[in-house]
């Protein structure tokens, strides 16, 4: 039998890659809006391959001392729409028309909507959402 410490830091490598699902209130027509995000973490080989590709680019102005927030701020975007957020389901529009996941929908929803952003940015480094023994209990297992 796993240690009780053992079984709260064992997760879920599935849902390290290929996403958590976070849940947000019911839509008026009564669907729940669902976005599924990667984990933030040393654990994701997307994730790190990403951060690599991105600080590359910087590479000169990391040496330098010379990068702002605004460049690291681009840096955990890029990242972030590029491997972390891995799509959405019942998402909705002002007027209640489903919003499909693509790229530019993500593009444009994260930066019209920075606080969605940085919310879902937390969602991704929260490890209770991608822990094995958490998710058994929400199976009631």
């Amino acid at each position: 039998m796993q240690s009780s410490v053992l079984r709260l830091f064992t997760m879920d490598k599935e849902r390290i890659q290929e996403g958590a699902p976070i849940y947000f209130p019911k839509n008026p027509d009564g669907s729940i809006p669902t976005f599924y995000v990667a984990r933030s973490h040393t654990s994701n080989p997307e994730w790190l391959a990403a951060n690599e590709r991105e600080n590359a680019k910087y590479k000169g102005r990391m040496r330098a001392n010379q990068m702002t927030a605004e460049d690291w701020s681009n840096i955990t975007r890029k990242v972030f729409l590029s491997v972390l957020l891995k799509g959405w389901e019942n998402f909705l529009d002002k007027d209640g028309n489903q919003i499909p996941y693509n790229a530019e929908n993500a593009e444009k929803y994260i930066t019209e909507y920075p606080e969605l952003y940085e919310y879902l940015a937390a969602q991704a480094t929260d490890d209770e959402n991608f822990r094995k023994a958490a998710m058994e209990e929400d199976a009631g297992k």
